[in-house]
């Protein structure tokens, strides 16, 4: 049983029944408030998030149950301190970097981005942009489980009305997106793929997805010229010529998740990136 210490005498729980408890404080959330109300929505989406970080965690665990622990080095504890979502990331990729493809990376670090934001930061999300979150996040929940855990939640889900109201996020999900993607194409309105949602629905004429609401734009990267979503962009700032009597003055570039790592990846040796930026 995945826990950190076993009593004879306790009653413990597993790491993959925290995450049901999770999914169930989801739907107490929608089950007494409004599915149209952003603060409802809100508190679904901090336990979803919840629970897909004691999946990771639970994988982790099957690997090997210190890993779960930040210091692993050190005998498990009921008291220790257990990874967070980065580590868990990174521990998972270290065993198979199969377990969490590039694109699920991405996905997982835009639900934890918006899950800060309500917790640490102003919280700015439409209805629509969050009932689209939930069902995206339900979606890699049902999909990582499946695939990592061989656990079947979508089954399970579906069997037992108690998870009713939950899956009807889920399912208009599926359903309505692919019927806004097919109207799109019969009106003939050039789309690309959504960075929030992932799905063919992003009116670049518009700047907004027709599907989830998001407002974005195309720009270019600073680095290797890829035209890329500015909400996405990694700022990278470097000095210009521009001089002050206290050294040059510093502006800050957008450049894509590639270029990005690169940069963090190599040494910073004077005029390396500010010759591929100004040349």
């Amino acid at each position: 049983m995945s826990s950190l210490a076993h009593h004879s005498n306790i009653p413990t729980f597993c790491l993959l029944e925290n995450a049901k408890d999770s999914l169930c404080h989801a739907v107490e959330h929608i089950t007494h408030g409004s599915l149209d109300d952003i603060g409802t929505l809100k508190r679904v989406i901090l336990d979803i998030f919840h629970a897909i970080e004691l999946l990771l965690k639970e994988r982790l665990y099957r690997i090997k149950p210190a890993l779960v622990c930040k210091k692993i080095d050190l005998p498990q504890l009921d008291f220790s301190q257990t990874v967070n979502v980065d580590v868990a990331m990174i521990r998972l990729n270290n065993f198979d970097d199969k377990l969490l493809p590039r694109s699920t990376c991405r996905m997982i670090n835009k639900f934890k981005r918006i899950r800060n934001n309500i917790i640490h930061y102003e919280f700015k999300l439409k209805v629509s942009e969050a009932k689209a979150l939930i069902g995206r996040m339900i979606s890699f929940i049902f999909i990582f489980s499946r695939e990592n855990l061989e656990v079947d939640f979508e089954s399970e889900f579906r069997e037992n009305r108690q998870w009713l109201r939950l899956m009807e996020f889920y399912d208009f999900w599926k359903e309505h997106s692919q019927k806004v993607v097919e109207e799109l194409q019969k009106k003939g309105i050039k789309a690309e793929i959504c960075p929030y949602c992932e799905k063919n629905a992003f009116d670049i004429s518009r700047n907004v997805c027709s599907l989830c609401g998001h407002d974005d734009s195309q720009i270019k990267c600073h680095l290797c010229k890829k035209t890329i979503w500015r909400g996405e962009a990694n700022e990278v700032e470097l000095p210009t010529d521009a001089m002050t009597d206290y050294g040059p003055i510093q502006e800050s570039f957008p450049v894509c998740e590639k270029c990005y790592d690169e940069v963090l990846a190599e040494e910073m040796v004077d005029g390396l990136i500010e010759d591929r930026i100004y040349k």
